[in-house]
């Protein structure tokens, strides 16, 4: 990511001018709105590798606490980059955690897959239309909710041939995905 983003932002920087030392460095606190998800992700997950021999218990209220904080401070709307990463770390954390009871547990309950998803829906739905601005105490678990159904819908899916057309489209288009 950060040398698709020099690759583009170097000689842009040249032509406008704006040769500072620190330009190159503004992949890390500043990304272009196009790559700002891919900056955040290899941040977030550089992070959770360093985390990984840290107890649980210290490290996943410690990602929790700055979830709450980012959303308090910078709010909803256009929050900067650093709380974007704030926001992103806690869930691959838990991923990181949760990925072989994923792979276990949840298949077994994958049939079940419409419960969550409705559930998640119509809870989004009332949180869209009564809140006029979303609190952590209610955007955590509809995340982690719409997390838990869009798994357990792909483990769903997995038992169909489709799911090969799906995952080889998916597998040759992320590159697409990558530079937009």
């Amino acid at each position: 990511v950060l040398m698709l983003y020099l690759t583009i932002e170097i000689p842009r920087g040249q032509v406008q001018g704006d040769t500072q030392w620190h330009y190159p460095l503004r992949a890390f606190y500043d990304p272009p709105t196009t790559l700002w998800f891919m900056a955040a992700l290899g941040i977030a997950f550089i992070l959770v590798r360093a985390l990984r021999s840290v107890p649980a218990w210290i490290v996943l209220p410690a990602l929790l606490a700055g979830y709450v904080f980012s959303l308090e401070a910078a709010g909803w709307d256009e929050p900067p980059f650093p709380h974007r990463v704030l926001r992103l770390t806690p869930f691959l954390y838990m991923g990181l955690l949760s990925f072989s009871l994923m792979q276990k547990r949840l298949s077994r309950f994958s049939l079940l897959f419409p419960i969550p998803v409705a559930l998640y829906l119509v809870l989004a739905f009332m949180n869209i239309r009564t809140v006029d601005e979303p609190s952590w105490w209610m955007t955590l678990p509809l995340s982690l909710l719409g997390i838990a159904g869009l798994c357990m819908t792909c483990q769903f899916l997995e038992r169909f041939d489709v799911a090969k057309f799906v995952a080889g489209f998916g597998k040759y288009s992320l590159h697409i995905y990558v530079m937009h």
